[in-house]
């Protein structure tokens, strides 16, 4: 049950999907919808397109599309650390073609097509840490644009990113290696973010112990860094805990269930 004494105000809705161009004719946002070309969307225009240039879109010039809109979709929040709120989420950047009316050429854009449309927009996406002030939360009105911070972009884009945790202002993440290696294994790998400066670094690595697996989960504590590791089934579990600074790594509990309290 809620504790009505610690509900001290209603979440507001909050806005994050951004459109900076006027409506094309298949959009259905409003004119009033347009919001202005800020430092807000500079930073993450500037941001995009550099990591557009370094992959293959040799069907279009992307210096010939204009910021369409931002979207920001949180997969995970955590509990409120440090005055902050912070979400792992997928940002998604659209561009559009600057003549995206002389190249589809019908006389009705009523009967456009997916494909056709695609032609003339551009999707860019990134997996990112990103936070959110609570004050700003607290003081937003319902339906209304708030801002959030970037921490960081993947710092390994070949991995998956299984989850975070927080303390002291410092960001754990957990990654999962997407593909197994010439033997067959997949490693876990974690790595430490400064929330204010954005500097990060690899601090542990390890060897799945389950060849076939369910998502891996992390946990910090004042003292410690908990790996949790399942089985596919979710019938075994293994947990691995490392020091903050990922010293004095210790088996937990081992495959079998059994408390060993193994150093590794």
């Amino acid at each position: 049950m809620f504790d009505i004494n610690k509900i001290k105000y209603q979440i507001p809705r909050l806005k994050l999907l951004r459109y900076y161009l006027p409506p094309a004719e298949w959009n259905s946002y409003r004119e009033e919808d347009i919001l202005p070309y800020d430092s807000f969307a500079e930073k993450v225009d500037e941001t995009a397109r550099k990591r557009i240039s370094t992959t293959d879109v040799a069907d279009r010039d992307i210096d010939n599309y204009n910021l369409d809109s931002i979207n920001l979709y949180a997969r995970e929040l955590s509990e409120v650390s440090d005055g902050y709120i912070y979400i792992f989420g997928m940002q998604v950047v659209n561009y559009r073609d600057r003549e995206y009316k002389e190249k589809l050429v019908k006389s009705s854009f009523r009967g456009l097509t997916s494909e056709e449309i695609g032609k003339v927009m551009y999707e860019t996406d990134e997996y990112k840490i990103f936070r959110i002030k609570v004050e700003d939360v607290k003081n937003t009105l319902d339906k209304s644009y708030i801002n959030y911070e970037i921490i960081n972009a993947s710092l390994r884009d070949e991995d998956v990113l299984e989850g975070f945790a927080i303390r002291d202002k410092v960001i754990y993440l957990l990654y999962n290696d997407f593909s197994a290696n010439e033997k067959g294994d997949k490693n876990l790998y974690v790595f430490s973010i400064d929330s204010d400066t954005g500097l990060s670094k690899e601090i542990y690595k390890k060897k799945n112990f389950f060849s076939e697996q369910s998502d891996p989960e992390i946990f910090c504590t004042d003292r410690h860094i908990f790996i949790y590791e399942y089985s596919n089934d979710y019938e075994k579990t293994c947990i691995t805990r490392i020091d903050r600074d990922a010293s004095n790594p210790v088996l937990v509990i081992d495959e079998n269930g059994e408390i060993g309290m193994k150093p590794l």
